[in-house]
């Protein structure tokens, strides 16, 4: 099912950490000023933060980061989509990496630079999606080739991010969204494939490649509830748990969108998904978990959670984008919740709000978790605003509390805008009132307006540090630019637990 193309012919691709004693103090939240505020140590200009321009092609404005990863010696790799050579709003896969100060690598990517892009032919795009490092050092991006029909892309690159050295490619209608790197070097891909029920649909999809990007095996997870959309994995999540008698090596989860029939006001009804697969050593590798929802599939009706507690509230679309797996196995998802107006008049989503949901390894909803297993985040900016608020990202820190990544409408001097949204929640999902969520005056000026997200996350020995958008007169000839931000926090104290360490 999968065809596998080197490019080489035909189609070318061109293309300071703080030793800490531990003491009784660590045992508990050492608070101090600034928690969640921009460390003041990371950064080119030691601001706390990182901007990158590209800046390439006719167009020079649309630098998207998508992913970040955090290498075994402490420094950042970011992919994401970025102009490609050609221009004309078409995109290529931009790579670069910072040292754990924050500070451009400059031994990394082409001349200096700290970047690397990867750009297709004249009229085709790449899009970079997903990240992970191989044992041997390599750095594998998941990505989506068109040309002009979309198709998985999975492309290894020198530790150094100078070359690429092989790809793979999926079939016709295909994409790669997410990937891991398992212990052995095998590589498990998420993303989506044709509808195995149907062509015209979309289905859930988990791949299986070697470490040199051979195709082994592929699992399509059809949920064929109806409605106007398909359904996608946007993010993977691989828990070790080995039984010798039946083979299995451990479980890989997977989030995405799922679409439902749709609304009676004709908007599509697209709601949260998630299946759990066990990974195997001999037999079928990739094989649905019974025990999860219905036969290793689980659909989170969001929208029905906020409208139960919320009368004469609109319809609304519900996407997943982060997991977490926590140290007792539960899983700790994170999204936006999207409406279509007051009176569901609008054709598109007007606003969001984000909201986190936690579950058991079993898909069972913790009634310890703000008493449903789900809570909803907004910053009262809302309604008419055409602003938008919600998660990209979900982490868990060294004590069990979660910290959730993404944008937020916030109120800064005399304007209101979309920022960078980090905050930190309780064990039972109550926004945690000491921990600084958002900032008026970084990465840009107050005055300059636009829009920032933070797209991805990872754990720095208790501190986050991200990955994002930031929309910037910061250079005149780019729109939007990769940044990195890190939080301090008063858990860099404390053991820290991140699954994705």
């Amino acid at each position: 099912m999968i065809a596998s193309r080197f490019f080489l012919s035909g189609r070318q691709l061109r293309g300071p950490v703080v030793a800490l004693v531990v003491s009784a103090i660590a045992t508990s939240a050492y608070a101090y000023p600034g928690d969640g505020d921009l460390d003041p140590n990371f950064g080119d200009s030691y601001v706390g933060y990182t901007i990158v321009d590209f800046g390439t092609g006719a167009d020079g404005h649309q630098d998207g980061a998508h992913r970040l990863l955090r290498q075994p010696d402490g420094k950042f790799v970011a992919v994401g989509s970025v102009d490609s050579a050609y221009g004309h709003g078409h995109q290529a896969i931009g790579l670069t990496r910072i040292l754990n100060n924050g500070h451009v690598d400059t031994s990394f990517g082409v001349a200096g630079t700290g970047k690397f892009i990867l750009n297709p032919a004249a009229g085709e795009d790449f899009t970079g999606n997903g990240i992970t490092l191989l044992p041997g050092g390599q750095l594998v991006v998941a990505g989506t080739y068109s040309h002009p029909a979309p198709f998985g892309l999975l492309v290894a690159f020198a530790g150094d991010g100078s070359t690429f050295t092989w790809n793979s490619e999926g079939q016709s209608g295909s994409a790669f969204n997410d990937v891991l790197a398992l212990a052995d070097g095998r590589l498990l891909v998420g993303g989506m494939a044709p509808g195995v029920n149907s062509p015209a649909t979309n289905d859930f999809a988990l791949l299986l490649f070697d470490s040199a990007g051979s195709f082994i095996e592929q699992l399509w997870m059809p949920f064929d509830l109806g409605g106007s959309n398909n359904d996608v994995v946007q993010r993977i999540a691989f828990v070790a748990a080995a039984d010798a008698a039946s083979h299995r090596l451990g479980y890989v989860y997977a989030i995405g969108s799922v679409a439902l029939p749709n609304y009676a006001s004709g908007h599509a009804n697209i709601e949260c998904g998630i299946i759990k697969v066990g990974l195997y050593s001999s037999g079928s590798k990739l094989q649905p978990e019974p025990s999860f929802g219905s036969s290793g599939k689980l659909v989170l009706d969001v929208n029905a959670v906020w409208s139960a507690g919320h009368g004469g509230t609109s319809d609304g679309n519900a996407y997943c984008r982060g997991l977490s797996i926590g140290k007792d196995g539960s899983l700790l998802i994170a999204g936006e919740r999207y409406y279509f107006g007051i009176n569901n008049d609008h054709a598109t989503a007007d606003d969001s709000m984000g909201f986190v949901v936690k579950l058991n390894a079993n898909g069972v909803a913790d009634p310890a978790f703000d008493s449903s297993g789900f809570r909803f985040f907004l910053n009262g900016v809302f309604d008419t605003s055409g602003l938008y608020e919600g998660f990209w990202f979900s982490l868990i820190q060294g004590n069990g509390r979660p910290v959730l990544g993404g944008l937020v409408a916030a109120v800064c001097p005399g304007y209101v805008q979309n920022r960078s949204w980090v905050l930190r929640a309780s064990v039972s999902g109550l926004q945690d009132a000491t921990y600084s969520p958002y900032f008026c005056d970084a990465p840009r000026p107050a005055t300059d307006t636009g829009f920032d997200v933070a797209l991805d996350g990872v754990m720095d020995a208790g501190r986050v540090v991200t990955v994002g958008n930031v929309f910037s007169s910061y250079n005149s000839t780019s729109a939007t630019n990769f940044v990195f931000m890190r939080h301090q926090s008063d858990l860099i104290f404390t053991d820290n637990f991140d699954p994705g360490y």
